[in-house]
């Protein structure tokens, strides 16, 4: 998923999952840090939410998802409207934000 849309989701009141600190792997990956001579920058982690995550969010309002011809689209229950994208977790992504708009 693009930083972009992550990012919408977020603002839109997205609940993300906490990241587990149990996991070495990413407890490890946390402390590394990337040295560009005297600029030094640590590495940042964007979670996205899993598919199933997303599915689950939009509280039984999405009625399909299709794939065809390299793009999915998810439309919900009471919208003829495609929202479509390259993956099928962005295709959802911005069928929640439609089903979120404030």
């Amino acid at each position: 998923m693009e930083y972009k849309l992550a990012k919408q989701l977020k603002d839109a009141g997205y609940k993300f999952q906490p990241m587990s600190m149990a996991d070495d792997k990413v407890a490890e990956l946390r402390k590394r840090q990337i040295d560009f001579g005297e600029y030094k920058e640590r590495i940042r982690f964007v979670l996205t939410p899993t598919l199933e995550e997303l599915i689950d969010a939009c509280e039984g309002k999405m009625y399909l998802l299709i794939h065809g011809l390299n793009i999915w689209s998810a439309t919900g229950c009471e919208d003829d409207e495609l929202f479509s994208a390259k993956t099928p977790i962005e295709a959802v992504a911005k069928l929640w934000l439609e089903l979120n708009k404030k």
